[in-house]
């Protein structure tokens, strides 16, 4: 259905402005509408849907989103102990979305790419996304796409290395 430019833009900056109606006081975003805690999947997908509704024009107030990327860049400083696969890919994730706002962590993806075997597929992915929006090394993001399930390398012929 095609609708009028004014239409979309209005639809935009309507969910600009949900999104940073959940922003919390540390510049994270919570998972739900008078959510205190920021949660690491909601502020990276929320961020993601800024950096991208910036870039269609909406009116996104930067000192809102300058404090949800500080606070995704914190979210790879966490400890790594006990850190869980779901962990790693919220980390991926926000490392994706910080490359993708201009504000790419290379020192991080190098961390995550030594965690790659304990990385969820989305997360081996989302990295090998930051790695290349970063201009990272190419060799380094397909490494990370030809991990199995099995965490085994897989050649481009299917045997395994």
């Amino acid at each position: 259905i095609n609708r009028p430019d004014a239409e979309i833009k209005l639809a935009i900056q309507k969910g600009v402005d949900r999104l940073l109606s959940m922003q919390t006081r540390d510049g994270g975003i919570a998972y739900w509408p008078g959510g205190e805690t920021a949660s690491p999947w909601a502020s990276a997908h929320s961020a993601l849907g800024l950096v991208l509704a910036t870039r269609a024009g909406a009116d996104v107030p930067q000192a809102r989103v300058q404090s949800l990327m500080e606070w995704l860049s914190g979210s790879l400083r966490e400890a790594a102990e006990g850190v869980n696969a779901g962990d790693l890919t919220n980390r991926a994730y926000a490392a994706w979305v910080l490359a993708m706002a201009g504000k790419p962590e290379a020192g991080y993806h190098e961390v995550l790419f030594r965690q790659r075997e304990q990385l969820q597929p989305s997360g081996r992915a989302l990295l090998a996304l930051a790695i290349a929006e970063a201009a990272g090394p190419a060799e380094m993001a397909q490494s990370l796409l030809a991990i199995n399930d099995a965490g085994r390398t897989t050649s481009r012929f299917g045997r395994h290395r």
